[in-house]
């Protein structure tokens, strides 16, 4: 499995934590666990924006692959 970005682990668990905070937070009718569920979910989309986010490791590119010339 390839990994597009080097912080997917951590979108992968701040996704978790902040689903698991928002069914909480309706659960329990609390709005401050469900504001900081957003605040979380938030977090893990501002890591789209860290530098190198999108970065792919060296190993994981295939050089001369002609996939799009039908040979």
């Amino acid at each position: 499995m390839s990994a597009s970005s080097k912080y997917l682990d951590w979108k992968v668990h701040l996704f978790m934590a902040g689903s698991a905070l928002i069914l909480a937070g309706i659960y329990f009718n609390n709005y401050w666990v469900m504001w900081g569920a957003l605040v979380v979910l938030a977090a893990a989309f501002g890591l789209r924006f860290l530098p190198g986010a999108d970065a792919v490791p060296e190993e994981d590119v295939e050089l001369g692959s002609d996939e799009d010339s039908g040979t």
